[in-house]
């Protein structure tokens, strides 16, 4: 597996998506399966746990020259693959080298560059718009996390209904605990007010200023952001509540202890955003017993089902009336958390590693 492109706490939810797949084929064991990952030396840092059951061979960059990494996927991994006798090299960040060692299958997680390019500089844009193609053409099979970006590489692409197959996300069978309430309410000084998690990094497509508008129409709540500032943010987002805002906490990225501690102690995760190529943030949160209110665009109507609210991403008083209801009706926030541990049960991880499996068996088998 070419992990190359994963640059621990960079890329967002394909890096947990690849961890838990990468787990989910330990726990099944086997001897049918041999996988060696290549990877970044902070990925091992990172992810002792997969260091662990994995053959892993680190290069030594931070991945943060991207120049540098992509030279490296036609150079050194492709004379790594024929050192290690690489059967199938598997690309698991949306792009296969133009030199290869093996012959690949390539995760696409989604076509945001497609879809939204005004998100995007031009030199990604027009990167994108080579690389992956190219790419799609080039792999034996394309694997994507959900049905809708499937359908979205058949249909932006052109590619072969056949050669593209969902490999979903999943989550641990048992969820680890969490730092306790009390705990995290004083960490972030939350007090006992109730309030909505948002764990996203604000990239414009996760549509974040909407719930700073919706926010105001709820009284005493609070939203923690827990995902950190994109490269571009542009300071309007709310100030953290350390800095004296009455409605705001951005903590940046915190442990995954922590997060879980606030997941499960939340009113609500409240997720507006407005591209998603699954959308890993509504998944772990119902698999914590958190009520999840989503936007009902793209990938995350397959993802929620009727296990959560979905609302349009563009109307923030809808926001606000289903917030200021959750904050008042514990009957409903009970009724979404069992829903929602419900409909987590049908993604564990073993069902992502079983699928992944598969995808590489029919690769295997074809020339």
């Amino acid at each position: 597996m070419n992990l190359l492109w994963l640059v621990p706490g960079v890329v967002g939810g394909s890096e947990e998506y690849t961890i838990r797949t990468l787990l989910g084929l330990a726990e099944q064991g086997g001897d049918d399966l041999a996988v060696t990952v290549f990877c970044l030396r902070p990925f091992v840092d990172a992810h002792p746990e997969v260091a662990e059951v994995f053959p892993t061979v680190p290069l030594p960059l931070t991945g943060r020259e991207k120049s540098m990494r992509l030279a490296a996927e036609s150079s050194w991994l492709g004379y790594q693959s024929l050192h290690h006798g690489i059967e199938l090299m598997h690309h698991a960040g949306g792009i296969m080298p133009p030199v290869r060692g093996a012959p690949g299958v390539l995760t696409v997680h989604d076509l945001q560059p497609f879809v939204m390019p005004e998100h995007f500089s031009p030199v990604k844009r027009n990167f994108s718009r080579i690389a992956i193609p190219r790419s799609v053409r080039a792999a034996r099979l394309v694997l994507t996390p959900s049905e809708f970006t499937r359908v979205s590489v058949i249909e932006l692409l052109d590619a072969d209904p056949d050669d593209v197959v969902v490999v979903p996300h999943g989550v641990a069978p048992t969820p680890a605990p969490g730092t306790p309430e009390d705990v995290v309410r004083a960490r972030f000084d939350l007090g006992d007010r109730p309030f909505f998690v948002f764990p996203a990094i604000t990239y414009p497509h996760k549509n974040h200023l909407l719930l700073v508008r919706a926010l105001p129409a709820v009284p005493d709540a609070v939203l923690v952001l827990t995902g950190g500032a994109a490269q571009m943010e542009d300071g309007s987002g709310p100030r953290p509540r350390r800095s004296a805002s009455p409605t705001g906490c951005s903590p940046g990225r915190v442990p995954c202890a922590d997060l879980d501690g606030l997941l499960g102690a939340a009113t609500a995760l409240v997720f507006p955003s407005m591209f998603e190529g699954f959308g890993a943030p509504v998944l772990e949160a119902m698999s914590r017993g958190c009520p999840v209110v989503a936007s009902d665009v793209t990938a995350l109507p397959e993802v929620v089902g009727d296990a959560g609210i979905l609302l349009p991403p563009e109307e923030p008083e809808e926001w606000s009336r289903v917030m200021l209801e959750l904050v008042h009706n514990p009957d409903r926030r009970g009724d979404l958390a069992a829903r929602g541990r419900a409909r987590a049960a049908e993604f564990p991880w073993g069902r992502s590693a079983t699928a992944l499996r598969g995808a590489y068996g029919r690769a295997l088998g074809r020339s």
